[in-house]
Formats: structure tokens, sequence, C-alpha cells
């Protein structure tokens, strides 16, 4: 389907069908913009504009790691577990014949408001900046919030990539300019402008932050975890062997005791497993620890990264050289992400939240690192309370943004 944005009149023109009849209100772009959408299992050529203009955008972001094309690529198609019981439409906007930006709107009955009413979601962001950037910025959330609110959405939401599980949250506050790390959300800051310029307004707020003496927290942790040994609690550094185990048991307890995450929706063990299928081939068991009750019961879990971003960036430009210099990166990496903990809820307030970082923190220490952060963490839950008791300095943030009708 084709939308005409037109300066000159300020109204959008749109191609019609049966299904998607869209209303749109009268806007005021500085140019003229095209605006083309698909939905799951668009035309071949659309889905190709879609992909290469997100790669584009992501090269010229300094810094970012573009992602993996096929991921794209499946996340259009329906062999994508989302689609099961979400619907969504994808947007290219374009202006003089050149692809501009693009997104997606995406509708999962799943995601409620406090109050139970539906909340849609924009993600797959990607936009140029300038004038130009700002009047297709314009358009793609002009079309995408009118598609969300045809579909009965409340409240729009965004970036989210389909769920808090893909993908989400713009950069906000740098900080104090270090490069950033594996799997932190690398965006130009005029995105944030884009969106407030169309109405959109902070919602949630993210950080991360570095434990400034890990030695000191080590020390003072070992006390804690002595204490639980004695008791029969038990550490287990994962076997590659167990793979399949640790993803059953920590697909179980995240569905439980994540769901007080904003906008966080249940995901299936298969699409839990196939989530973490590609990121296998790189977990270092040496970092991922589990936490056993004495009576047996599995009561949580952490899970610690290397961060080779650097490395990921020397490989960027291709050849052996860039092998070398990844490998020269990969070696040299001193920082350890601690990307995920969780603890069952009825061992909270026990400890084991130490008892695990312990265990990553002396791992981390054996193997020659000297940095540990953690990573995006929601502002409004302990986890601040928590890194600020074991000494985490913030020094970057980030934000998801929000509509309501």
């Amino acid at each position: 389907m084709e939308h005409v944005v037109d300066s000159t009149t300020g109204s959008v023109t749109r191609a019609t069908s049966a299904r998607h009849d869209l209303v749109i209100p009268k806007v005021a772009p500085t140019t003229r913009v095209t605006v083309r959408s698909f939905d799951v299992d668009g035309p071949a050529a659309m889905v190709d504009r879609f992909v290469a203009l997100g790669l584009r955008l992501q090269l010229e972001t300094p810094l970012r790691i573009p992602q993996a094309e096929e991921v794209v690529r499946h996340r259009l198609s329906s062999d994508f577990g989302w689609y099961a019981s979400g619907t969504a439409r994808h947007f290219v906007a374009t202006i003089g014949g050149r692809d501009i930006g693009r997104c997606s709107a995406m509708l999962d009955p799943e995601q409620r408001d406090e109050d139970g009413r539906q909340v849609g979601l924009i993600g797959q962001w990607e936009c140029e900046g300038g004038e130009d950037g700002a009047s297709a910025a314009h358009a793609l959330l002009e079309l995408a919030t009118a598609w969300l609110r045809d579909s009965d959405a409340h409240r729009i939401v965004g970036p989210v990539d389909f769920s808090t599980w893909y993908g989400y949250r713009f950069l906000d506050d740098p900080g104090d300019g270090r490069d950033p790390m594996l799997t932190e959300p690398v965006t130009p800051s005029y995105a944030i402008e884009q969106w407030e310029a169309f109405g959109f307004t902070r919602d949630e707020t993210y950080f991360s932050a570095e434990i400034q003496d890990p030695v000191e927290q080590l020390e003072l942790g070992r006390q804690v975890a002595k204490i639980l040994v004695d008791q029969g609690w038990k550490v287990r550094q994962l076997r590659m062997r167990e793979w399949d185990d640790l993803m059953e048991q920590a697909h179980a307890m995240s569905m439980e005791e994540f769901t007080r995450q904003p906008y966080f929706t249940p995901i299936s063990l298969d699409d839990f497993r196939a989530m973490y299928a590609g990121v296998k081939r790189g977990v270092d068991p040496r970092y991922v620890f589990t936490a056993w009750s004495p009576e047996g019961d599995f009561a949580g879990y952490v899970f610690g990264v290397r961060d080779l971003s650097r490395a990921a960036r020397a490989l960027q430009s291709g050849g052996i050289r860039s092998k070398v210099a990844a490998l020269r990166e990969a070696w040299n990496a001193d920082t350890m992400m601690v990307k995920t903990i969780c603890v069952a809820k009825p061992y909270r307030k026990l400890g084991i939240t130490i008892l695990v970082q312990h265990a990553l923190y002396a791992a981390a220490m054996d193997t020659g690192h000297s940095r540990v952060c953690n990573m995006l963490m929601h502002c409004n839950n302990r986890s601040r309370d928590l890194t600020a008791l074991a000494g985490g300095k913030e020094y970057r943030t980030y934000v998801t943004l929000k509509l309501d009708a």
C-alpha cells in the first residue's frame, strides 16, 4: 500500500484496500513523503528495501554493530513465532526516490496497560536526521499510530521490536562517552527529538552502571556466600551439555519473575530457545552460574558476558587483517557484563543475588577482567538499589516513549 504525504496541502493521500483503509489526520511536513507499507510475508522487493535501509543507517551510526540481515528478514516472515498471536504493519518512507526511514507497528493482545487496555508498539525504527529525516519520521509515526489506533490501541509505546525480548529503548544520556558495549542500544541523538516533535513523551528509563571496585565487592560477597554455602546452598557453573536444561529452567523462572517489567509479554519455550540459539555459540560457561536451595530447588541464575564489542567492530571491515584485529581485541577484552540476574520470589532477600554475583565476580577476576558492569536495568526496580549497594556508578541511560490516545 502507498501513502503520499503532500507538503502543499498538508494532507495524506492513501491507497485503499479492503483490509487496510487508514484514516489519517492532516499533517504539515516540510516536503513530500511517500510511505509504502506491507504485512507479514510482504512483497520481496519491499522486504529487501526495509532490510537494506536498516543496514545502511546502522552502518552510518558511529560505533553501532549492525543487526544481522537474517534476523530482520526472519522477523518480517510468518516463520517468526511472534505472529502466532500478534499482527504487524511495516512501513518504508521515501523522499525523491530515496528511502529515508522505516518502522513497524505491532499489536499483541498480551500487551495491556494497568487498566487492561490495549497497548500498541512501534519498533524496528531507523530514520535519517536533518529536515528530510524529520519529515519522514513524522509521516512514519502518523501512519503507524493511525494503524494502531484503528486497531483500538489506547497507548502507543516505542521503540520496542515486537517485545522487550527482542530489542527496545533509545539511547538517552550517553554519559561519560565510553564506547557502547555489546547489547546496548546505539541510536542517534535526534531519534528521541523526532518522536517528541510528534507528541511522544518519556516513559520508562533504564541505566547501565560500572561496579567501581569489583575486588572489594568480591571480598564483601565472600562472607555472605560462605554463610549460604554452610547452610547447604550450592552454586553451579554451567556445563554446556546442560544448556537445554538451563534454557527450560530459565524460561520458566523468567516467565514468572519478569512479569513486573514494563511491557513484558510471555513467550513460548520454543521461541525462548530460538532467541538464544544464536547466542549459544558465543556463551562462555565460565561466566554462567545457577543457585540451588538446600532442598535441591532451582533458585536463580546469573548470566555474565564478556564485552567483545571492539572485536565485533573490528570484524566489520572484512578480510584477514580484520580477523587478526578482532582476535587481538577479544584477547584484550577486560570488561565483564552482568547481562541477567534472576532470583525466584520465594528466595529473595536471602542473599542469593550476592551468592551468584560473587561467583561471577570471582570468575571474572580470575580470568583477567578488571571491570564489571551491570547492564540495561530498569530504574524503578530493586536492581538499582542492589547496584548501588555493590558500589555501582551509573554511566548511561536509555528511554522508551509513549503516546496516549
